[in-house]
């Protein structure tokens, strides 16, 4: 009995990575990274009283058109924080997803699946497919935002004592390079979630470009609302309206947004700081039995 669950674990193990394996050669891996890295580098900073992007400035700092005291905003670890908002958050359910779809729609519609059914039970093809796009997807994001972290600390000067007095206020650690490293993590984790909409619509419809925009458009119209209806809320404590319940409520409402994972602060146990990864798990795993359902209503999925 307990080699029998042995051997059905190696052999889920194994799917994993064969299918990790079969995303990460796909040539779509190396364009999602690079789609990524752009969208780094096309954020939106503010550098004096003009909004920017950190390739421009990263552009202007080496040919010397400005100098480093002009760059307040735009130092090396402002720009690399700053880079994972604006285009990276509104683009990533798109993007997320280049490795992972065209594959499975590839194996879907050429009647692969009922193939790999015969070598594996379902169980492991859907927690295959569900885990290593998940993991694919948060790789990619990884990936760039090393190569974006080693682009803007080579070229952009380094923080000065300012910007670092802020960092346990604003990010919850007096460690630049905690901070960092924590935001890589959230990035691995949100890059990882997004892809997830993707294979849950890939169960579903066939269409690899409606299941690549579907979550974009379920993002959009999900962040409209939340934005409609916090608006309410926005008011702050200085206001002569405004009182502390309304400040709490316009906090909790801004956790609840699909960003909302990527600002969470580090030493911060509270339940509104937490609210994200609550949300973040119940939304996975409801993902996932409407990925698990969608397969079982297939008839490709049924055992030959």
């Amino acid at each position: 009995m307990i080699h029998t669950s042995m051997k059905s674990r190696n052999k889920g193990s194994g799917n994993l990575r064969v299918e990790i394996s079969k995303m990460l050669l796909n040539p779509m891996f190396i364009i999602e990274v690079l789609v990524i890295i752009v969208m780094f580098l096309s954020a939106n900073i503010t550098i004096g009283m003009d909004m920017r992007s950190p390739a421009w400035a990263m552009y202007q700092y080496m040919n010397g058109n400005i100098a480093a005291d002009e760059l307040y905003g735009a130092d090396a670890f402002s720009a690399f924080i700053y880079g994972w908002g604006s285009w990276f958050t509104l683009f990533i359910p798109v993007v997320s997803s280049f490795c992972t779809i065209p594959l499975l729609c590839d194996e879907r519609n050429g009647g692969m699946t009922r193939f790999i059914l015969i070598r594996q039970k379902k169980r492991t093809y859907i927690l295959g497919k569900f885990l290593g796009a998940f993991i694919c997807g948060g790789m990619a994001v990884i990936a760039a935002g090393l190569i974006y972290l080693v682009l803007c600390f080579s070229i952009l000067p380094l923080p000065d004592e300012g910007i670092l007095s802020m960092l346990p206020m604003v990010y919850g650690s007096e460690s630049m390079y905690k901070v960092i490293a924590f935001k890589l993590f959230l990035g691995f984790i949100y890059g990882g979630f997004q892809a997830l909409f993707a294979i849950m619509f890939s169960s579903w419809l066939k269409n690899r470009y409606l299941i690549i925009c579907l979550p974009f458009l379920l993002k959009y119209c999900y962040d409209q609302v939340i934005t409609l209806i916090g608006s309410s809320f926005i008011m702050s404590d200085a206001h002569p309206m405004a009182d502390s319940q309304s400040a709490d409520i316009s906090e909790i409402i801004w956790r609840l947004s699909s960003n909302g994972i990527m600002n969470i602060k580090l030493s911060d146990s509270s339940f509104i700081n937490l609210l994200p990864v609550i949300i973040t798990a119940v939304v996975t795993i409801a993902l996932f039995l409407l990925y698990r359902t969608g397969l079982n209503h297939r008839k490709d999925f049924a055992r030959p």
